[in-house]
């Protein structure tokens, strides 16, 4: 199986990059590691995540998931290649509870942004330093 073709397939080729220059510019977070991935891919939506996870299941390719890539310990890196599954297009404030102190967010939300929604209501999410951005 073509893995890139199939990734086209549910997410559009605008939104697949396996040259080398792309693969090795998402190679680093703010850590001092590197992990170069095989194919670097943006999805947008939840199913998108269900079908590309499916396929890298059945084809026991190893996925990373990175956000905007602040990272100070190498965590969104891939170690052994595979698929590197930004997630920073997903970044939408589902909702905020203010009652119940919670809120939905979509995967790609950075902690500065959610705080600026917080703090109309007089609340805050203290986060790791390492991922205000």
């Amino acid at each position: 199986m073509d893995i890139v073709s199939e990734l086209s397939r549910i997410l559009g080729e605008e939104n697949v990059f396996s040259d080398p220059v792309e693969c090795i510019a998402n190679s680093r977070d703010m850590s001092v590691h590197v992990g170069i991935p095989d194919v670097v891919i943006y999805t947008q939506t939840t199913e998108q995540i269900s079908a590309i996870m499916r396929l890298a299941n059945q084809e026991r390719i190893p996925v990373t998931v990175q956000g905007s890539g602040t990272s100070v310990t190498g965590a969104s890196l891939p170690v052994k290649g595979g698929i590197l599954l930004d997630v920073h297009r997903m970044n939408k404030i589902l909702e905020i509870n203010k009652d119940n102190f919670y809120a939905r967010v979509e995967p790609g939300v950075i902690c500065m942004d959610l705080n600026k929604e917080l703090a109309k209501q007089n609340l805050m999410f203290p986060p790791n330093p390492g991922s205000e951005l």
